[in-house]
């Protein structure tokens, strides 16, 4: 699994209240279903939403295909100049599509490696 931070404009280190369930399960429908919207075509044949994780559901966890290179050339590690600009893009529209709640980080699995529930 790779996994780092969403960038953000405005770091607010004030503690966050974990969203209620209901609000997290409508927000990763609203993920599964919108995701060629939410991150365009190229990205969603690579990827796809797979849940919300950590203590306060502020981690996304989004399965990859491992074997093709994500625009921002890796997915360990965010890319400097205009390629971590696309890694940025991706975290933002996420974040617009399920406002209220807002992600803080990423974590990405090898969707080969991805159980099916």
């Amino acid at each position: 699994m790779q996994s780092y931070s969403c960038p953000s404009e405005f770091w607010n280190y004030g503690p966050r209240e974990k969203p209620e369930k209901e609000a997290i399960d409508i927000a990763i429908e609203k993920l599964k279903t919108n995701w060629v919207s939410v991150v365009g075509s190229k990205l969603a044949e690579i990827t796809a939403p797979v849940c919300f994780t950590g203590k306060k559901s502020r981690r996304l966890l989004v399965s990859a295909n491992f074997a093709t290179n994500p625009p921002w050339l890796t997915w360990s590690k965010k890319s400097a100049g205009e390629e971590g600009k696309v890694f940025t893009m991706f975290c933002q529209n996420i974040n617009e599509t399920i406002f209220p709640l807002e992600i803080d980080h990423i974590d990405f699995i090898d969707s080969k490696n991805l159980k099916e529930e």
